[in-house]
């Protein structure tokens, strides 16, 4: 079947409208959201009320099926893991409005450690319940 190119139309830009990640969604869903916006607008979260652009990300296990989404898992020597609904998923760049960087330096200058939440409302940061 040909297209009807008088009634085609274009998709608009991806933007933050779009962008933004709720880490109540599934691992997948959030990690092709990721791939998806990358390398703009660069899908976003909420640090200590900062915006922080993931930017490379894999999907891993949690070993914590009681994680809160958005909670920080571990940070080490090569990024970070932060809990969705249902999966993981470790973040190894981030870009922030300093500019791209790894993930464990940004963890190391912001003090984010295992614990911690990423927020979709600029609320991100606290410590999650015990």
């Amino acid at each position: 079947m040909v297209q009807d190119e008088g009634l085609a139309t274009y998709e608009p830009l991806c933007n933050d409208q779009v962008a933004r990640i709720d880490w109540e969604k599934p691992a997948t869903e959030v990690h092709n959201l990721i791939r998806g916006c990358d390398p703009q607008p660069g899908a976003y979260s909420f640090y200590r009320g900062k915006k922080v652009r993931f930017v490379e990300t894999r999907l891993v296990e949690t070993g914590r099926p009681n994680a809160r989404p958005g909670e920080v898992l571990a940070t080490d020597a090569g990024g970070f893991t932060v809990a969705t609904r249902g999966g993981a998923l470790r973040i190894g760049k981030v870009r922030t409005e300093t500019g791209k960087q790894d993930a464990i330096a940004f963890a190391a200058e912001t003090g984010l450690k295992p614990g911690k939440t990423f927020a979709a409302d600029g609320q991100g940061g606290k410590q999650s319940p015990p």
